[in-house]
């Protein structure tokens, strides 16, 4: 299945062109949801992937890897279709996705069954924050603020309106990167990828940062919860909640390309187009 970018479907219909029919058929790939999800099944590493699309009896999100990563529901939040995604709606106010501590959850970068310039972190999906100022908020997180040695991996808004990537090596001192600004009531893919004493990134749609500066050769295995729409705070419990829609969330224990990530981007922007995504 071809990911083909807008840029380049548009090409097959300038100045008065006949498109081939293997152009039809990259418009009718590239304009399928189905296709689009079924590109996250081939992602190196992947350890879940959380589409916001299969609920089982109790509310609870399932993962639609192999792995089985089944994402407790918190709070009251709501599933819904917002224009032709599946998403979940999560209120500010304690309202997010766990899953207690476990080893698939646990990356670190050092993973000898993936090729070694290929290992790493990549975690991300599509956010439509309500409210992007004042507090701090997580979006994908193995993480806690209180105490020593409970620090991982991070994907946040922060307070003053921009997303931040933050990883561990020992629990407790971080690295960090940050992104472009977040936008009111718009959805935006973002990303974060780890490679082992290379770099941090963090991506918005198709905006790149990188930080080069004291990347660690590992990341630290922290007894943190996995949460998708916060993570914990200044006390134990404590959850720093998201406010905003989520969809299409995953996690690798691989450092995807800039390539792949960018596929990613342009398989499945059009499902969000219509509620302001750009």
């Amino acid at each position: 299945m071809p990911i083909v970018s807008k840029d380049t479907l548009k090409t097959y219909f300038e100045d008065g062109k006949l498109p081939l029919e293997s152009h039809y058929v990259d418009l009718i790939d590239s304009m399928s949801l189905g296709n689009a999800m079924n590109a996250y099944q081939t992602l190196l590493g992947l350890r879940g992937f959380w589409p916001m699309s299969s609920i089982d009896g109790s509310g609870n999100v399932v993962d639609q890897s192999s792995v089985g990563l089944t994402l407790t529901r918190t709070g009251n939040p709501y599933y819904w279709y917002d224009n032709e995604a599946p998403a979940i709606y999560l209120d500010g106010s304690g309202d997010y996705l766990i899953r207690a501590v476990g080893a698939p959850t646990s990356i670190t970068g050092t993973e000898a069954y993936i090729y070694s310039p290929q290992r790493g972190l990549t975690f991300g999906g599509w956010f439509k924050p309500s409210v992007t100022t004042g507090l701090w908020r997580g979006l994908i997180s193995k993480y806690q603020e209180w105490g020593t040695g409970h620090r991982s991996y991070l994907l946040a808004l922060g307070e003053g309106g921009t997303f931040h990537c933050y990883i561990s090596s020992n629990g407790t001192s971080t690295v960090s990167v940050t992104g472009s600004a977040a936008a009111v009531n718009t959805w935006q893919f973002v990303v974060g990828r780890y490679m082992p004493s290379t770099s941090l990134a963090i991506f918005v749609n198709r905006q790149l940062a990188t930080q080069y500066s004291g990347i660690p050769t590992s990341l630290y295995a922290s007894e943190a919860d996995f949460i998708i729409g916060g993570y914990t705070g200044g006390s134990p419990g404590y959850v720093l909640p998201f406010h905003g829609s989520a969809s299409l969330c995953f996690l690798c224990a691989a450092a995807l390309s800039d390539d792949t990530i960018y596929s990613l981007y342009e398989m499945t922007w059009r499902f969000f187009i219509n509620s302001g995504t750009t």
